[in-house]
């Protein structure tokens, strides 16, 4: 059992890292029902509708569905169907509305990453005011307020690494069953939020256990220590396999993955990127922001969006992290090695230094031959363990800089560095009101019948998707779903017809019945135009009429028609 004084501890740590993640993002707490306005928001609302939607309502296998690309089933494997999240999030969907339940989780990644962190660096003999900071540093870390407000979910819960890291470490260095056991666990919660995770976590179980062979050879057991391993990899492989078998054959299927050399270096980061705040930092200084601002503009001519190069790990976490490598250098090893390795592999294919591309190759180069590291999309995530390492090193740093410290004096440091490392992570995120649908969608029968929704932005409208409960016909996803592309051309094909109401206004009745049978061999049943983002939908009212297409909602913000 738990010392009580421990689990105190525990306690207000865990309500510390609460009151930290609502003041760092702020003001969601005051948003909660709304959404962030832009990137894969939308589609990860969808996710927790459809786990919820499928388990309970459907009792149907989550993992495939036909409300994407309907009628036709596809895998959703590597759809980010983040079953860990998606699972969690069905209780709170019976209490909370979709989006509140989607911000809680967001708010919980926070708790749960500084909290697992904190558990790592005790466990590594770090202070527990030292692994506190260590926690804060890694929970709001600058990269999660940019991957937050591009509406990563699945990246935002994260908090599974940390738990791993402490549980391998003890399963190496103590044995037993229990580490070996919640290592496997742990190790599979990862692979059930995302697979790039899993990727992260065999890097550093190979580092973890080369450095302590190498520089713990008198604590060695070797067929101890190969027991513990096999107990934990069994128990992943037991509690994922349903999951990660099939997800591995679609990554070995898909072209999604293997990516042209211009979209990997657009997705890398840059050399000095660990030192150079974003731009959409809200505290960096004018003067700052302009010194830096060729740069910028440099990393965008690459492409892509800036957001996905920034890999900024903030200069709090550096400067304790340098003078804890030069206290500690043997106990930082581990840590320090993670960190090389990590930062080397996030700068892709070929090394961009201050917005340059260089001709110098990079280790991303060699190791991307390895199977399955391919599929690391979006190659400044490694960023992540570059942080997680970091922030462990700072622990350790801090410990050592509070030695010989007067408690008020050590009290005092400690807030002012988790309120610079907050200001560090300073990023503005946008928000937009959620959805509102009228009482027509109320009225629509629950049976599923094809929607095509317009104007057909995928991401923007599946999130309509899920308020409507109503199947998508005309949402392609950004992962190849093989036969499935070929069946829908139809459907893409009417998407283009109609992106532009105004050629529609001098189309016949003729042409209107043409395209109405050209909906319904295409399982079109409804059309449902969202106002203002599909202009002139009058225009396609009337132009769908001519076919004696029902008008069932002409409102504010959506045209509602059944093809008859």
């Amino acid at each position: 059992m738990l010392n009580s004084n421990l689990g105190r501890e525990y306690i207000l740590v865990v309500l510390s890292y609460l009151m930290l993640s609502l003041v760092a993002t702020y003001p969601l707490l005051l948003n909660l029902d709304s959404v962030v306005s832009f990137g894969d928001s939308r589609f990860f609302l969808w996710t927790l509708w459809w786990w919820k939607h499928s388990l309970m309502e459907l009792h149907t296998d989550p993992f495939h569905t036909n409300y994407l690309c309907y009628p036709h089933t596809i895998g959703l494997y590597m759809q980010n169907n983040m079953p860990s999240v998606g699972i969690a999030s069905i209780p709170l969907q019976y209490v909370f509305s979709l989006e509140r339940t989607y911000n809680i989780l967001a708010l919980l990644s926070f708790v749960l990453c500084g909290y697992g962190m904190y558990l790592l660096c005790r466990h590594i003999r770090g202070s527990s005011p030292a692994s506190f900071l260590a926690g804060a540093l890694f929970a709001f870390m600058p990269l999660r307020f940019q991957w937050m407000n591009l509406g990563w979910l699945n990246i935002l819960n994260m908090q599974w690494i940390p738990f791993y890291c402490l549980y391998l470490l003890k399963t190496i260095r103590e044995g037993g069953w229990r580490n070996a056991t919640l290592a496997g666990v742990f190790l599979a919660l990862t692979a059930f939020t995302h697979l790039e995770f899993l990727v992260f976590e065999a890097i550093f179980t190979a580092v973890a256990l080369v450095c302590h062979l190498l520089m713990d050879s008198h604590k060695r057991n070797i067929l101890g220590l190969l027991k513990s391993m096999v107990l934990a990899a069994t128990i992943f492989l037991i509690a994922s396999s349903l999951v990660l078998v099939p997800s591995v054959m679609e990554v070995m299927q898909t072209k999604y993955v293997t990516m042209n050399s211009l979209s990997l270096i657009q997705l890398s980061a840059d050399a000095a990127g660990p030192f150079i705040p974003p731009q959409n930092h809200i505290l960096l200084p004018e003067g700052l922001r302009n010194m830096l601002k060729p740069l910028y503009v440099r990393q965008e001519e690459i492409g892509y969006l800036p957001e996905t190069k920034t890999s900024y790990v903030g200069y709090v976490t550096i400067l304790l992290a340098a003078y804890g490598i030069f206290r500690k250098p043997r106990e930082c090893a581990v840590w320090a090695a993670t960190a090389v390795i990590f930062y080397l592999l996030s700068l892709g294919p070929t090394i961009q230094f201050n917005g340059k591309i260089t001709d110098m190759p990079s280790m991303y180069a060699l190791s991307s031959k390895v199977p399955l590291l391919n599929l690391i999309r979006y190659i400044t995530r490694y960023t992540i363990m570059v942080q997680l390492s970091l922030a462990a090193i700072a622990a350790l740093g801090f410990t050592e800089l509070m030695r010989n410290v007067k408690r008020k004096t050590a009290s005092i440091l400690l807030l002012s560095l988790l309120a610079l490392a907050l200001a560090d992570s300073a990023t503005s995120v946008t928000w937009t009101a959620p959805i509102r649908t009228g009482d027509v969608f109320a009225e629509l029968p629950r049976n599923p019948a094809g929607t095509l929704y317009l104007p057909g932005q995928d991401v923007k409208f599946i999130y309509l998707a899920a308020k409507v409960e109503m199947p998508a016909v005309n949402c392609r996803l950004q992962r190849r779903i093989g036969e499935v592309d070929d069946s829908i051309k139809g459907v893409q094909e009417i998407i283009q017809e109609m992106k532009d109401a105004r050629k529609l206004e001098n189309r016949t009745v003729d042409d209107a019945t043409e395209e109405v049978s050209k909906m319904r061999r295409n399982n079109i049943t409804y059309v449902i135009a969202a106002k203002p983002a599909y202009r002139r939908a009058d225009t396609l009212r009337e132009y769908l009429a001519k076919a004696n297409a029902t008008t069932l909602e002409d409102g504010e913000n959506y045209l509602v028609m059944r093809i008859d």
